[in-house]
């Protein structure tokens, strides 16, 4: 299976609704109530430039099928970067997919210079974690029932530029 990373496009939005929903129902279950429409995702993915930079990963195999996404923010003013989200599709895992997701979004974050990127990671969704982990993000803290009730996110970071000792 030949995989290619590119820029979301607004024709992507059906399939990433449909893979990222899959993607976290994975681990969430009933948790998950609502499915974000394509609309929604159109509008969430969509590139933003200024000091806040937004750009959407997806990966597409050799009939460009959406196989998985990664959204990726900076504020350049203080050269903080963001995971919002990465999903692959449960039928895709285990393919290198979330690495070369990742990679991209490094590669983003780099050329505008992030010196820290920041994630949230569900307690429930122990894979994820460790694959930050493999990513070079370390914990820095637990948020309490963060986005569901009795369900903790783990803050972790990944450094690029070593932090400046006081």
């Amino acid at each position: 299976m030949s995989i290619v990373i590119r820029l979301f496009a607004d024709a992507d939005a059906q399939s990433v609704a449909e893979v990222m929903y899959a993607s976290f129902k994975t681990y969430l279950g009933d948790l998950l109530q609502n499915k974000e429409t394509p609309e929604e995702w159109r509008e969430n993915l969509r590139p933003l430039d200024g000091d806040i930079v937004r750009r959407a990963f997806v990966a597409v195999d050799e009939k460009n099928i959406v196989l998985g996404c990664i959204e990726c923010v900076i504020d350049t003013r203080y050269q903080l970067g963001t995971l919002n989200r990465i999903g692959v599709s449960p039928d895709a895992t285990g393919k290198g997919i979330g690495r070369m997701l990742f990679d991209a979004a490094l590669k983003f974050w780099q050329e505008h210079k992030a010196r820290k990127v920041y994630t949230d990671v569900s307690s429930i969704n122990p894979g994820a974690k460790k694959f930050y982990e493999r990513m070079g993000f370390v914990a820095e803290g637990i948020l309490k029932s963060h986005f569901f009730d009795g369900v903790d996110e783990y803050q972790m970071s990944l450094f690029l530029q070593q932090p400046k000792q006081k």
